[in-house]
């Protein structure tokens, strides 16, 4: 099958939302929590990875909509925004660049201000500022400072060098409403799927914890009632509470609905979700295997397809039986 390249598929003037994942090097005890051979506890490692997530959330134009931190992998659900980095001004425009660019998480330890005479160099250079401004709503910039920040804390732990990750990150691009809400699921609930949790409120190190909480940490809104910016792609048409009980009754079924009976409130929930609940459990659970190029319902992928001059895309089958 041809591939698609992924700048075909990755705006950088639009705004877009991005299923990422990053995954260790197997085979070299590459870890980024759970224990290592000697039984001592790395989980300080996964607690690092969300400090430093808050960091370039707070410095760039590239929004979390979730995630979750698994002892092998990371899962990113991401909107970028270009349109804000195009309002911004040259001097903030420095100071966050310079800020996300050596803001880094060490140890515990946070480097948040650049010195003002760096802010004012890259003021003076055109082409520094034209790079900074790009790459602050850049998808890859964005995982890269994630990635190479923990791969430098995790080696230096460890007193060894080389690689940390398996290769380059994977990106999914999820083209409408009903793949990103089951996108929130599937990364949601990764550590109840993996059995490294049995509840939303375990869920330590995943958005799932965060989700109908007061303070939702650096999460943004995912869904039309919770954001103040209503022209955003692939907000979801229910409430974050409404969206919150679909993931919590999902985090106690089986892999089947096994004839459970569903309550009204629920079944209108699916039904803003444009997804059925059977179709739902298979989705948060398969979403990867099910789709490899782009994920969305059958119209979305049938335009990709066409804009590619392609005769198949992998997805169309499963688009069609289980969002159809």
């Amino acid at each position: 099958m041809a591939r698609i390249p992924r700048e075909d598929l990755v705006s950088e003037t639009q705004p877009g939302v991005y299923l990422c994942s990053m995954h260790t090097l197997p085979g070299q005890g590459k870890r980024l929590g759970g224990s290592d051979k000697l039984g001592v506890s790395l989980e300080h490692r996964r607690k690092w990875i969300v400090e430093q997530l808050e960091i370039q959330v707070a410095q760039m134009a590239v929004e979390v909509l979730a995630f979750s931190v698994r002892p092998k992998s990371i899962s990113l659900l991401l909107r970028t925004r270009p349109d804000l980095v195009k309002n911004w001004s040259d001097n903030e425009v420095a100071r966050r660049y310079l800020t996300a660019l050596h803001a880094k998480v060490r140890f515990g330890e946070k480097r948040l201000a650049p010195p003002a005479e760096e802010i004012e160099q890259m003021l003076q250079s055109r082409v520094e500022l034209r790079r900074g401004r790009s790459r602050l709503s850049n998808l890859t910039w964005f995982v890269g400072q994630l990635s190479e920040a923990t791969a430098r804390n995790c080696n230096r732990e460890d007193n060894t060098r080389g690689r940390f990750w398996e290769g380059r990150y994977q990106c999914l691009p999820l083209l409408d409403n009903p793949a990103t809400a089951a996108a929130i699921g599937h990364v949601d609930l990764e550590p109840i799927f993996a059995s490294e949790a049995t509840s939303l409120a375990s869920c330590k190190f995943s958005s799932a914890r965060w989700r109908n909480s007061q303070g939702k940490g650096f999460l943004a809104p995912a869904t039309a009632a919770g954001s103040k910016e209503k022209d955003l792609p692939n907000l979801l048409a229910v409430t974050e509470s409404e969206l919150h009980k679909v993931l919590d009754w999902s985090s106690r079924q089986n892999k089947r609905l096994n004839g459970t009976a569903l309550s009204d409130e629920l079944v209108a929930i699916f039904q803003k979700l444009r997804i059925r609940p059977a179709a739902w459990l298979v989705l948060i659970r398969e979403f990867r295997e099910l789709f490899h190029r782009a994920a969305g319902t059958e119209e979305s992928l049938d335009k990709v397809r066409k804009k590619r001059g392609l005769q198949h895309l992998h997805g169309l089958a499963a688009s069609r039986e289980l969002f159809g």
